[in-house]
């Protein structure tokens, strides 16, 4: 009716309340430092699959600064986020003009581990080796130094012995001489008989 009143139309809006945490699928996907183990885990594809991707990708790689010290490649967000394909989506092999994925990166990465370990056994043996070898110089100085101490000992001795040789040698002469002498002297100092007068001439 005309002149009557409508009640103006209310729009209804939601109840407003602070905004509902971010779950962890609402969370942007970032790029990960994976293993070709753990990225083909993460991905559902073998190693060797990973390694192929990767290369071609060229996707970042580094060592791992703790033992064992293993290979990773940065893997894309979007992969990450995409999670494991199923079996139909597996990479298939490639076709005759396609590049053949790199067997090397595979078995480099599963071997990394065992050669840095040789590497380090070669380099602990050769400082043992050195210091071996630094040992025993010193050990054939120190003889050396024994030997010629030995020597000069020896040397001395005889000088010593020969010396108290001549000072015996020596002893005896004078003994024999200082005889003679007391005899002379004591042929001296005996009375000599008087002569008569015929007797003297």
């Amino acid at each position: 009716m005309a002149g009557q009143a409508h009640p103006t139309a209310m729009s209804e809006s939601p109840t407003s309340g602070p905004p509902s945490a971010p779950t962890p699928a609402d969370r942007p996907q970032q790029a990960e430092w994976l293993t070709y183990r753990e990225a083909a885990e993460r991905l559902g594809i073998d190693p060797a699959a990973v390694a192929a991707r990767a290369r071609r990708a060229r996707w970042p790689k580094r060592r791992r600064n703790e033992p064992p010290n293993a290979a990773e490649v940065l893997v894309p967000a979007e992969l990450l986020a995409a999670g494991p394909q199923v079996p139909q989506e597996r990479e298939e092999a490639p076709a005759p003009h396609v590049e053949a994925p790199d067997i090397g990166d595979a078995v480099r990465a599963a071997t990394g581990p065992l050669a840095d370990a040789l590497a380090r056994e070669a380099a602990e043996r050769r400082a043992l080796q050195v210091e071996a070898d630094g040992l025993r110089d010193r050990l054939a100085a120190s003889q050396a130094a024994t030997i010629r101490a030995s020597g000069d000992a020896n040397v001395e001795r005889v000088k010593r012995e020969a010396a108290d040789a001549k000072a015996i040698d020596l002893q005896g002469r004078l003994d024999r001489v200082q005889a003679q002498l007391d005899a002379m002297q004591a042929e001296a100092a005996k009375p000599k008989p008087m002569r008569r007068w015929w007797q003297r001439s």
